[in-house]
């Protein structure tokens, strides 16, 4: 399966600091398991889907 996650900074301001975080659009589809292989994947504790 291919995914396309989007690594964006959150809380930041100037493109200075914030918190790295992992991004999946359309998500609805993925098991739990596919979630959580992403999320291994992405290197973040904060990615969303």
């Amino acid at each position: 399966m291919e995914v396309n996650a989007f690594l964006v900074n959150a809380f930041t301001a100037n493109d200075r600091g914030g918190k790295p975080a992992g991004v999946v659009l359309n998500a609805d589809n993925l098991s739990d398991q596919d979630k959580l292989n992403i999320a291994q994947a992405v290197g973040f504790s904060e990615t969303a889907l």
